[in-house]
């Protein structure tokens, strides 16, 4: 993606108006302009059952101020369904997985000094429970509070998933639904996702606008790690660092 993006910058190829007619007239029958913004965060609604229009309008009207970020809602684009269906949009929107258009040197280096870093903390949280006389495993600090720096370099964005779950929910009542959270990697991998009420989201939207990428919150540190960067996963730190002492 980054090779990408740099090809059109060599170009000078700033917005969609600035490619020859032609390639603009087969890029709008092909992708959407809010699909073609280059954003780190969106809402994707993915189910469309019966009353579910009505539901999700319900919940947008219902919340303090606009989404401030694009809200993606087409039966026939996004139709997605549960489970992991939702991480189709990157097909229609890679783009979302280089918002920043970070170099893949610098973001590799940016995880592994975050890697590091932590790997460090767990080493001085393990010697002051020994220390006391605890055991890592039952008093040391929880592993995801200790490597959420890591998981906050590895992260590039964050969609709000309305999903079916969450729209059932809104039917009833527009202010008891729990979105979906998932915030994603360089390729499109969960790093750490939550249910999040719809109060947790304006507060989340406004911090990612106020701070960018900062994301020490409740939100965040209280979220569940993606299923490849469990502690035990293939990018979970036992298997970075060879030396996890406790989970």
């Amino acid at each position: 993606m980054w090779t990408y993006t740099r090809r059109l910058e060599d170009q000078e190829i700033k917005r969609h108006t600035d490619l020859p007619q032609a390639d603009q007239d087969l890029l709008n029958r092909l992708r959407k302009p809010e699909e073609r913004v280059i954003v780190g965060h969106i809402w994707l609604r993915t189910w469309y059952g019966e009353g579910s229009d009505a539901a999700f309008s319900a919940f947008i009207k219902e919340r303090d101020e606009e989404p401030e970020y694009p809200v993606l809602q087409d039966a026939k684009r996004y139709n997605h369904g549960s489970d992991d269906g939702w991480q189709r949009i990157f097909a229609r929107m890679p783009q979302m997985l280089d918002p920043s258009c970070v170099s893949a040197d610098d973001y590799e280096r940016a995880k592994q000094t975050a890697l590091r870093e932590c790997y460090l903390k767990e080493l001085e949280d393990t010697r002051e429970v020994e220390e006391m006389g605890g055991t890592p495993e039952e008093d040391g600090t929880y592993w995801m509070e200790v490597y959420w720096k890591y998981h906050e370099k590895a992260a590039v964005g964050v969609i709000f998933i309305a999903d079916e779950e969450m729209i059932r929910a809104a039917a009833e009542d527009p202010r008891s639904e729990k979105f979906l959270a998932v915030w994603f990697d360089e390729m499109g991998r969960v790093v750490r996702y939550k249910r999040l009420a719809e109060g947790e989201a304006s507060v989340l939207e406004m911090r990612m606008s106020v701070m960018g990428g900062d994301l020490e919150c409740s939100s965040w540190m209280g979220a569940n790690p993606g299923e490849e960067y469990e502690w035990e996963g293939p990018l979970g730190p036992p298997a970075l660092t060879g030396e996890g002492e406790h989970s």
